[in-house]
Order: C-alpha cells, then sequence, then structure tokens
C-alpha cells in the first residue's frame, strides 16, 4: 500500500472512531411559527423570513424553540392526537 493511501485509511479510521463515539443524548428541536392570521405551525429549522404554508405570504416573526415532548403534550392537550 503506497503511504498516502495508508495516511488516508488512517485519517478515516480516526473520523469512523469519532463519529461513533459522539453521544447522541440531545432531544430533536421543533421551531414553532405563528403567521400574521393566527395559524401555528412548526419547522425543523430556524429561518427567517418564513414562508406561511397556510396563506402562501412571507412573513417576519421570531420563533419559539420547543421539543417534540413540548409539541406533543401540546396536541394531546388540543385534542388533536
Amino acid at each position: 500500500m503506497h503511504a498516502r493511501q495508508a495516511a488516508l485509511l488512517d485519517k478515516a479510521d480516526h473520523v469512523i472512531r469519532d463519529i461513533h463515539s459522539t453521544p447522541r443524548t440531545a432531544a430533536a428541536v421543533l421551531w414553532q411559527y405563528v403567521d400574521p392570521e393566527g395559524h401555528e405551525f412548526y419547522l425543523t429549522e430556524k429561518v427567517t423570513p418564513v414562508r406561511s404554508p397556510y396563506s402562501g405570504k412571507t412573513f417576519m416573526t421570531r420563533p419559539v424553540k420547543h421539543t417534540i415532548g413540548q409539541v406533543s403534550k401540546e396536541l394531546k392537550e388540543e385534542g388533536m392526537m
């Protein structure tokens, strides 16, 4: 094996070990948006400006951070689940 190939293989092994040793305990985050008409919706990433899926209009707002558990609890309280 060529020296460059061996070095590349060592680096790849190191990256694989780093990936497998990283803890994955973080909960998924959802961002809650409320459009000007009062419709609530959630996105997996924080974006501004955002386009409402209900009206199609683009608007500026500050999203609220929620976990999946919080969203599930809110939906159960509203009787949607």
